[in-house]
């Protein structure tokens, strides 16, 4: 191929795949929004128990919603990433959160439960873009 073929071809491959800027103002939000929701997942994981506030009933609700939404930013701060990629950070960072709870000075309740809820909210949030990616691969029945 020459040279203007392969500028020719770069240019319609940028038509056809989404473009997702990496400076633009939606792109910067959405990584401060999740490197926010990571600092906040940190904090009510490693800071003293008085000191953070209880927003649901149940500990494991609380763990379930942080990585719910904390993997629905990853994925809009991220979309170049896998999904895969991205649910087996985060459940390592959530693990590295749990062991950094079996400090005895934390004073902190560890429970494997916990993690548990940490990994449903990042397979519930993960679900449904899954579900999408395989659907788009499908191309629609035509209509009679």
């Amino acid at each position: 191929m020459r040279g203007h073929q392969i500028l020719l071809r770069a240019e319609s491959d940028l038509e056809t795949k989404s473009y997702y800027p990496d400076a633009g103002i939606w792109a910067v939000a959405a990584r401060a929004a999740f490197l926010a929701a990571l600092g906040m997942v940190m904090f009510a994981s490693l800071a003293p128990v008085n000191l953070v506030p209880r927003f649901l009933a149940s500990r494991h609700l609380e763990h379930f919603a942080a990585f719910y939404f904390t993997t629905l930013l990853a994925a809009a701060a991220m979309p170049r990433i896998s999904l895969l990629r991205l649910g087996a950070a985060l459940g390592l960072f959530a693990g590295l959160l749990e062991l950094a709870r079996m400090i005895p000075s934390q004073h902190r309740i560890w429970g494997a439960l916990d993690w548990e809820a940490d990994f449903g909210g990042i397979l519930a949030a993960a679900a449904p873009m899954i579900v999408a990616q395989f659907r788009s691969r499908f191309e629609p029945r035509p209509r009679r």
